[in-house]
């Protein structure tokens, strides 16, 4: 099991619980819901239209025209950003931001002071 969790690194900035919360109530539910489902079953039983591999660690999770990025780390989840896809292709910016902050993670000196910029929820 994978303990979810959210994250951002950039003060005053939206994180990418900022715009899940900002999401229709019904399509919120939906997504923390998957979300949930995620952290609590099998990463080999995850259903593959939910998710697509972005390049090296970073992954795609997809509810409608929503966007959620992550990577895993050991047994967690670590979300790094989340948008709405408006066009075919995802924007190159909204990979990059998400490639910082998760190199922001993975550079903090340990899960002390990781545990001091992430959000989580179980």
């Amino acid at each position: 099991m994978a303990r979810q969790l959210l994250y951002h690194d950039e003060p005053g900035k939206p994180s990418p619980e900022d715009y899940i919360h900002t999401t229709q109530p019904k399509e919120r539910a939906e997504i923390l819901l998957r979300l949930q489902t995620l952290c609590d079953i099998p990463i080999t039983e995850w259903p593959k239209g939910w998710i697509k591999h972005l390049k090296g660690k970073l992954w795609e999770f997809k509810y409608k025209s929503h966007r959620i990025f992550y990577f895993l780390q050991t047994e967690k989840i670590v979300v790094v950003h989340a948008m709405m896809k408006v066009g075919r292709r995802t924007p190159r910016n909204d990979i990059d931001l998400a490639e910082r902050r998760m190199a922001n993670y993975l550079e903090l000196p340990d899960d002390t002071e990781k545990a001091r910029n992430t959000k989580g929820r179980r």
